[in-house]
Parts: structure tokens; sequence; C-alpha cells
């Protein structure tokens, strides 16, 4: 499930070209207010968990993987959640000295 907040048109356009059955977009007029964007989507998932990665997030499979099995594992956990990398924008790992606060 996305829940797109008003995209531009190319992101609109590659969205719509997704061929999957396991993808769904919840189309959004522009809101600016993350919070809405992300109850409309939970509001309309399939399955009783759902994920909440950003547009600057990169979720691995193991990581996913690794949270699932942990959730499963114990039935009275409502949520998880994990530490973080910090990338550039190739993707390179940061050194935690690296990261300047704005």
């Amino acid at each position: 499930m996305l829940a797109d907040d008003g995209s531009a048109e190319e992101t609109r356009d590659y969205l719509r070209s997704i061929a999957s059955a396991r993808v769904r977009v919840v189309w959004l007029d522009h809101c600016a207010n993350p919070s809405r964007v992300r109850n409309a989507g939970h509001s309309k998932r399939p399955r009783p968990v759902s994920g909440i990665p950003d547009s600057d997030d990169l979720w691995g499979a193991v990581e996913v993987g690794t949270a699932m099995a942990a959730l499963r594992g114990r039935a009275n956990s409502r949520w998880s959640y994990t530490a973080c990398n910090r990338i550039s924008m190739p993707r390179d790992r940061l050194s935690p000295r690296s990261i300047r606060a704005p």
C-alpha cells in the first residue's frame, strides 16, 4: 500500500506503471500533513501489519523479515522499531562523525 500525497505527474506515472497485485496506491491531494497521509494509507491496508517508510527511506528485505519474525513471535507486541544507518546520496554508509545537524 502506498499513499501518494499529491506527487508530481512523473512520480504518479511511475506508480501507475507498477504492474503488481501486491502494490496498491491511495491517491491523495497534497495536504502537507504526514500524519493524515499515513493514516489514509494505514486505513486501506489489506493486512494487519503496516510499515511507514518515508520517501527518503530504504528498507532492506532482511531487516523487514527480521522485524516481521519478531512480531510474529510475540503475540502481545503491537509495534517494533529498529536502529538505522545514515547513507549518502550514492548510498554509502556514513559514520556518526560525518553526520552534521542542520
